[in-house]
């Protein structure tokens, strides 16, 4: 999992509060039209139908009215999961997972740098050697 991944999820998390304020909109239109059909009021819905298709209109109407309802309270529901599994499982695994990285490439690259530094001692001492076999006379 990567920063991307974890940006993602919490960006379509708040995109469910923007889902829910569409879906209350909507219920509250339907609610509205279902309220003129119930009270025999023209409206959009049953402006072409026979009093038998205003009445599956209304019924439809008041199904789209019922599964808006459980989709509101879903919406809030499914945030709260996914809240609650960003703060307890997936940040905390991403931690981990980033520190566990992080202390494997520090230990990669301190072997690393004993190992330039053992052949930058042995080059200096190649080149101590290298003047001692050098005779100057003084």
């Amino acid at each position: 999992m990567d920063m991307r991944a974890l940006c993602e999820c919490v960006l379509r998390k708040e995109a469910l509060e923007s889902m829910k304020l569409k879906a209350m909109s909507k219920l509250k239109d339907d609610r509205s039209t279902a309220e003129k059909m119930s009270a025999g009021k023209m409206t959009m819905k049953g402006l072409f139908k026979s009093k038998s298709g205003k009445e599956e209109a209304a019924q439809a109407l008041l199904a789209d009215i019922s599964q808006g309802e459980r989709d509101i309270i879903n919406y809030d529901v499914i945030r709260t999961f996914l809240t609650i599994y960003m703060a307890e499982v997936a940040v905390p695994y991403w931690k981990d997972m980033k520190m566990k990285n992080y202390v494997r490439v520090m230990g990669e690259f301190a072997s690393e740098e004993i190992s330039n530094s053992v052949k930058h001692q042995e080059c200096w001492n190649d080149f101590v050697n290298s003047i001692a076999k050098v005779k100057i006379k003084k």
